[in-house]
């Protein structure tokens, strides 16, 4: 296998397992009154559709993906990792917060330093970093708009339920 290759391989890996890692262990029950769990289902099946839907919407696709990697196709390394590191980071200062539920659980106090000083949804951002990592080592021009677009809307979506929820709580 090619360089390029194993670590785009190994730096998706390494951030998918967190993410089915925080689905797992990080389920947690917010309040009733401001809870909203349909979103990450939709962001779910919108991200497969990002991930797959170049594949499958163009041709060529597959070849282009398995040619060697070009140094902009490199790029998408560092975004991945940028992506793992973000989302951890911003996990680990929600501490007991975290929830892959949308909601504010009883006592919670809004975030507004560190990651959370400089943008509001460390999270999403780290997402849609991630996305576009995965749509440049694509490298082909409708699988690379494709995921970024898609992954966009998920995330957007998203962030308009959590901020809904924020803003009749804080």
């Amino acid at each position: 296998m090619m360089t390029g290759h194993f670590l785009f391989y190994i730096c998706t890996g390494i951030w998918l397992v967190l993410e089915v890692y925080l689905y797992v262990f990080f389920n947690r029950k917010v309040t009733v009154s401001n809870r909203e769990k349909t979103t990450k289902y939709i962001m779910l099946i919108l991200f497969i559709a990002a991930t797959l839907g170049g594949r499958y919407a163009s041709p060529g696709f597959r070849e282009n993906f398995i040619r060697p990697f070009a140094p902009l196709r490199y790029c998408s390394i560092p975004l991945l990792l940028a992506a793992f590191l973000i989302r951890m980071g911003s996990v680990l200062q929600l501490g007991k917060s975290f929830s892959v539920n949308l909601g504010v659980q009883s006592g919670q106090k809004l975030q507004t330093v560190r990651f959370y000083k400089f943008i509001r949804h460390p999270g999403y951002l780290s997402l849609f970093l991630g996305f576009c990592g995965i749509g440049i080592a694509f490298y082909h021009p409708v699988g690379t708009s494709i995921c970024i677009a898609i992954s966009f809307l998920g995330i957007y979506i998203r962030i308009r339920e959590e901020e809904k929820i924020l803003l009749a709580h804080f």
